[in-house]
């Protein structure tokens, strides 16, 4: 028998039919495998119809755009289709010809590879994951030398492509009818993609604050719809974006939605400045919400000139590597820094009109941490930020998003960030920090930002402890009595003030039952609350079962306790971000002091050390507070923290009112 003096194993495939099918089994199965995100569909069908559509309109000149015409200028409409569970995008761009569809919808095949203008996706397995990592795929073409459109549809290529044994893959079938929207333009494409409980999304049904509003963010901040290129001073876009008409069809309404990604400082107006206006118009005066920086590559190498500078004059490996990635990627960055803890998520709120609303099960792809963008695309989620000396409280005020060239390719779908970029990655985050932290003090402080005593130590805060517990005893000698006005609040606190007065008022009504308050020192102390605590099953025979102490803990006599602490907070990460403070912050908690957290929400915490979990029939008996809706546990540390939710008190004592 001859054998080859030579050959290459990735020409071809396997002429065994068996083996091949196989074959073509795992390249599918891992390009799927690759896909993590649950907004994924949504951000390789937009990226598609994006790009064909710069394809067709990027070199028209402004005079050639007419609104007034159906596709007289760029169109791209989003329908979020409740009724079959399906997310369907449309656009007018190029198109593909029916003829060369077999060969691209293969895997790792693109004829962006083939562009000479930047382009996202040039890998060429966004539409095999859509097509075979979803129940469903259509897509419906037409291109302006077609007389008419051409539809295709294939079944069950997930089911295929994940099964453990190998067959033979689906087939894409031809359909009788196209969308009729291609009837009315000269080339353009539609794509409709089903979801069901084995994809990423399960369903578009079920997502929190379902809105056409909410989707318009969610699209502009997680898909090629947020346009994250930043130009010049004075710059504009590129006229076929600034001429783009968007829309989101929701079962609600349809939405326009620009063609920009949601920077923070947008909706603020003079509520916001930029570094360079701050350090042109210097002051003393706290005035504003949000400081930021936003340049382009020139721009931003304009203003890290020094540290560049530092960097070329270093000799070690490591700083010519920064330079060298720099300069690779060409990176454009934006970068915001707020007082307020919660100033991104508020922002959210106001944005999707939902005063009340929580955090999203879509979270979105602004707040405290790192978003990074390839030529305009906003690619993969927010990431933690990668210091380890930044301080718990910056994490959640600091936004910072890095735009980079074509060359930047993370791996197969919208991912991490690649490991070769972090160094480069991690010296702009606390390059962009330290510059925006010289006008620090302009920002404006929320009214739950008091300053507190500062503490070096925990031996210092014991002290405190006791001075603070000490000084109440004697005003109680006083026979001072507190009352307090009646008030429910019928929103969603804004403010740590108000998360106090629904606790005082659910006191005074005798609601929650068994807290004595002896003090409320506020910004004056450490902790928030001093109290006493006893109750008796008499107590509590009246009030909703669910609120109630277990006859374990009470025992024959009841419980009592006293010199206990309270700490109020809107949220309960604000709380451990206290916790996780440098002993040296005027904000630090210790977790041993404090017995009762009372706070609007409960949301899940980004923590290593403390983890929450919900009270249920089988931890009940760990109940020893009243109304203590989750118990907050520390990693090697017997102490409890028990929290009142109190929109899940809220929720048991007016069932019909909440």
């Amino acid at each position: 028998m001859d054998y080859p003096d030579i050959f290459n194993p990735l020409f071809g495939a396997p002429s065994d039919e068996d083996l091949r099918v196989a074959y073509e089994q795992s390249k599918v199965r891992s390009v799927i495998d690759s896909y993590h995100g649950r907004l994924d569909a949504f951000a390789e069908a937009i990226q598609n119809a994006v790009d064909a559509m710069e394809k067709r309109w990027a070199s028209s000149p402004v005079e050639s755009f007419h609104h007034d015409t159906q596709d007289g200028s760029p169109r791209l409409r989003i329908i979020i289709n409740a009724d079959e569970n399906a997310i369907e995008v449309i656009d007018n761009g190029t198109g593909v010809p029916a003829d060369k569809l077999p060969e691209l919808l293969a895997p790792y095949v693109s004829d962006k590879r083939l562009s000479p203008q930047a382009t996202r996706g040039h890998k060429g397995v966004g539409t095999t994951f859509l097509a075979y990592g979803h129940p469903t795929f259509e897509i419906h073409t037409k291109t302006s030398s077609m007389p008419d459109p051409v539809a295709y549809r294939i079944e069950g290529g997930r089911t295929w492509a994940t099964e453990d044994s190998a067959s033979l893959p689906p087939d894409f079938t031809r359909l009788d009818k196209s969308h009729p929207s291609l009837g009315q333009y000269q080339s353009g494409t539609y794509v409709k993609v089903s979801l069901d409980e084995s994809t990423n999304l399960h369903s578009v049904n079920t997502v929190l604050h379902n809105s056409p509003s909410m989707w318009a963010e969610v699209l502009r901040s997680n898909t090629a719809v947020g346009n994250t290129s930043f130009h010049t001073a004075g710059g504009k876009a590129p006229a076929w974006l600034e001429r783009s008409i968007v829309t989101i069809e929701h079962r609600d309404g349809t939405e326009r939605v620009n063609f920009t990604f949601p920077l923070p400082h947008l909706t603020l107006g003079t509520n916001a400045r930029e570094l360079q206006w701050l350090q042109n118009n210097p002051s003393q005066r706290r005035e504003y919400e949000l400081i930021y920086i936003e340049r382009n590559h020139a721009d931003l190498s304009k203003l890290l000139a020094s540290e560049i500078t530092e960097l070329e004059n270093r000799e070690d490996e490591e700083a010519q590597i920064l330079l060298g990635l720099y300069r690779r990627y060409e990176v454009s960055a934006y970068a915001s820094l707020s007082y307020k803890n919660t100033f991104y998520e508020e922002r959210f709120r106001k944005d999707i009109n939902r005063p009340n609303a929580q955090r999203l099960s879509l979270t979105p792809g602004v707040g405290g941490g790192i978003l990074v963008a390839s030529v305009g695309m906003p690619m993969g989620g927010l990431q933690a930020h990668l210091s380890e000396t930044m301080q718990p409280q910056e994490r959640r005020r600091y936004f910072l998003l890095l735009h980079f060239n074509r060359r930047y390719s993370p791996d197969i779908g919208r991912k991490t960030l690649p490991q070769e970029l972090e160094p480069l990655v991690k010296w702009l985050e606390s390059t962009l920090l330290r510059l925006l932290r010289t006008q620090n003090g302009r920002l404006l402080k929320d009214r739950e930002s008091g300053t507190r005593p500062r503490g070096s130590s925990l031996l210092k805060a014991e002290e405190e402890v006791k001075a603070v517990t000490k000084e109440v005893a004697l005003l109680e000698d006083m026979e001072q009595e507190l009352n307090f006005d009646s008030l429910i609040l019928q929103r969603a606190p804004e403010w740590e003030a108000e998360v106090v007065a629904i606790f005082c008022d659910l006191l005074s009504r005798s609601i929650i039952r068994g807290y004595k308050l002896r003090a409320l020192p506020g910004s004056s102390s450490r902790y928030d609350a001093l109290f006493d605590y006893r109750l008796s099953n008499s107590d509590q025979s009246t009030s909703p079962e669910a609120l109630r102490i277990s006859d374990y803990q009470l025992g024959s006599e009841g419980l009592s306790l006293t010199d206990r602490w309270i700490e109020f907070k809107k949220d309960i990460n604000a709380f451990v971000e206290d916790l996780e403070a440098e002993d040296a912050s005027p904000a630090k908690k210790y977790f041993a002091h404090v017995h009762v957290l009372v706070c609007w929400s409960v949301s899940a915490l980004s923590s290593d050390i403390y983890s929450v979990t919900q009270v249920n029939d089988e931890n009940r008996k760990e109940r020893s507070f009243f109304g203590s809706t989750h118990l907050l546990t520390a990693e090697n540390n017997d102490h409890v923290v028990e929290v009142l939710e109190l929109r899940t008190v809220l929720t048991h004592a007016f069932p019909l009112e909440v």
